[in-house]
């Protein structure tokens, strides 16, 4: 059975191009079917706006067929489906998902927070609650304004002088890289 993964979220920015290359990246050497979705979120009132709508969908798809060329070149292993649908796009996309019998979600992430992301609301964050399959939330690598943690690593240490109650309640390196951070 070859992987089926639906690339979402294509809005042509910056984060919708690095999850286009995270799908591929997935797919490479293995093969499999990419499909690569963008909704469109305004519902139409009108027949002017279903008009305005049929145009704006036919612009966006040719619009993402060049972006699906560019970034992707000759993908022989990988199929290609493009997909433009109307209506709430974390909805839209699980509903695709479902449709496709999907084995991933990719979705690109702007990074927003607080006041912006509480306005703007979030897609990526939707689809991790509401997906019926695993979501690969796909962002800019980028630890510039982060320093490392001195001393990653676990020291060596000789297990058999370790008894049991020394280990219970924290954390004791071991011989094997370890690292436990945030869990408790």
């Amino acid at each position: 059975m070859t992987p089926l993964i639906l690339c979402t979220g294509v809005d042509f920015t910056a984060a919708s191009r690095i999850a286009l290359a995270q799908s591929v990246r997935l797919l490479e050497g293995r093969g499999g079917e990419l499909h690569v979705v963008t909704v469109v979120a305004e519902q139409p009132r009108s027949a002017q706006d279903i008009a305005a709508l049929e145009r704006a969908m036919e612009f966006d798809m040719a619009k993402l067929s060049t972006l699906v060329d560019n970034e992707l070149g000759e993908q022989p292993s990988i199929h290609i489906r493009l997909h433009i649908r109307v209506g709430k796009p974390a909805a839209v996309i699980n509903q695709l998902a479902c449709d496709y019998d999907a084995d991933l979600i990719v979705v690109g992430t702007h990074g927003r927070s607080g006041v912006e992301k509480w306005v703007l609301g979030s897609v990526a964050e939707e689809l991790v609650r509401i997906a019926r399959c695993p979501v690969f939330v796909a962002r800019t690598r980028n630890f510039g304004d982060m320093t490392k943690t001195p001393r990653l690593g676990a020291m060596p240490v000789d297990s058999s002088e370790l008894h049991r109650s020394q280990v219970r309640g924290s954390v004791h390196p071991v011989n094997r890289s370890s690292h436990v951070s945030g869990m408790l």
